[in-house]
């Protein structure tokens, strides 16, 4: 099993190889379930905005674990990050029988979104979160 506390380390490098490879490398880890939901949890709540974007990737994009998809969904469509905001609304919009864990005044403030990926995808999904 890699090093989590390198995968970490590196995900918040300044050298955008290096972040990549790490952001790949962490996702693994959840994809291949080495580690458990709780540890997820963890990692969404993370002080770092990389980190959580990472995580919010590998969840969004595989549907994790059942508590860090509904984290993902009630809390990180309110994140500071813009990663973190974009793959929750994604999750949303891949998962429509959770959809509805999406708070509607969150989906709606982000149609208003600075950046421009995570409004995109809000108009798409807020038929799917208000039906």
């Amino acid at each position: 099993m890699p090093n989590l506390n390198g995968i970490l380390a590196a995900v918040s490098s300044s050298n955008r190889k290096l972040k990549g490879a790490a952001q790949c490398d962490l996702a693994e880890m959840i994809w291949a379930g080495e580690l458990a939901g709780d540890e997820i949890l963890r990692l969404l709540m993370s002080d770092d905005c990389h980190v959580r974007g990472s995580v919010a990737w590998a969840i969004a994009d595989l549907n994790g674990p059942a508590e860090a998809v509904k984290w993902l969904m009630q809390t990180g469509v309110r994140d500071e990050y813009d990663g973190v905001r974009y793959w929750a609304v994604r999750c949303a919009s891949e998962m429509p029988e959770m959809s509805k864990l999406v708070p509607p005044d969150a989906i709606l403030a982000l149609r208003e979104d600075p950046s421009s990926f995570v409004r995109n995808i809000a108009w798409e999904v807020w038929p799917v979160v208000t039906d």
